[in-house]
C-alpha cells in the first residue's frame, strides 16, 4: 500500500523532542505573522480548504466507476482520492499537484456534483478564489466579510470615478472605505501566489529507507 507522505512527515515533526517543537512553533508563527493576516492564522480547521476532505457523491463514484464522461486522468484520480477520504493537502502531495491545480479539480468535481455539496462557506470561498472563479471582492463577499450595502457603496463610487475618467479597483475600495484591511486582501494575494508552488516532500522516503 503506498504510503502517506504527508502523515509520514507529520509523525516525523511530531516525534521530535518538546523544546524542538516549540522553537519550531515560534519561527513558523513569526513567519506566518510578517504576511498572513489573523484571521487566516486563527482560522479554525474545519474552515481552512487545504485540511479539507471531500467526500466523493453518488454521482461521483458512478461516473469514477464508469467513466462515462471519458475525463482525464487528473478528474478520476482526485475523486478516487475523494473516496479514500484524502485531504486536499495530502492529493496535493502525493500527486505532485499545486494548490492551484488541486483547486481547479476540486473546482470542477464540485460544480459536476461528483462531491457532495455541503461545503463549509469558507472552504468553498477559497477553493473559488485559488481556482480563479472568483475575485477578491466576491470572496470577502461569500465569508460575510463585505455586505450588500457595502458592495453597493463601492459600486456607486466606482461608477461616480468612471464619469470623471478615473478608476479604482474594487480591492483598494475596500481597504480605503474602512471595509477589510489591507493586511486581509495582501495575505489572501500571497496565498494564491503561493498556491502555485508544490510541496515536495519526496526526502522522506530516503529518509526512512
Amino acid at each position: 500500500m503506498k504510503r502517506n507522505i504527508f502523515l509520514l512527515f507529520i509523525q516525523e515533526l511530531t516525534s521530535l523532542p518538546l523544546w524542538v517543537k516549540q522553537v519550531i512553533l515560534v519561527y513558523l508563527r513569526k513567519d506566518l505573522e510578517s504576511y498572513l493576516s489573523d484571521d487566516l492564522i486563527t482560522m479554525d480547521e474545519g474552515k481552512i480548504f487545504h485540511i479539507y476532505r471531500p467526500t466523493i457523491s453518488k454521482a461521483g463514484m458512478e461516473e469514477l466507476d464508469k467513466k462515462n464522461e471519458e475525463y482525464s486522468d487528473d478528474i478520476y484520480g482526485f475523486l478516487y482520492d475523494c473516496a479514500n477520504n484524502l485531504s486536499i493537502l495530502e492529493m496535493s502531495i502525493e500527486n505532485k499537484y499545486s494548490m492551484e491545480d488541486i483547486s481547479k479539480l476540486f473546482m470542477f468535481s464540485y460544480n459536476h456534483q461528483y462531491i457532495k455539496q455541503d461545503v463549509p462557506v469558507q472552504v468553498l470561498a477559497i477553493a473559488m478564489f485559488i481556482a480563479g472563479e472568483c475575485m477578491t471582492g466576491e470572496y470577502f463577499q461569500k465569508i460575510g466579510k463585505l455586505s450588500e450595502e457595502q458592495t453597493e457603496i463601492i459600486l456607486k463610487q466606482q461608477e461616480e470615478q468612471k464619469k470623471h475618467g478615473a478608476h479604482t479597483k474594487f480591492a483598494e475600495l475596500m481597504v480605503e472605505n474602512g471595509f477589510v484591511e489591507m493586511k486581509d486582501i495582501k495575505s489572501l494575494i500571497t496565498l494564491k501566489e503561493e498556491a502555485q508552488r508544490k510541496a515536495v516532500l519526496d526526502f522522506l522516503y530516503a529518509y526512512k529507507k
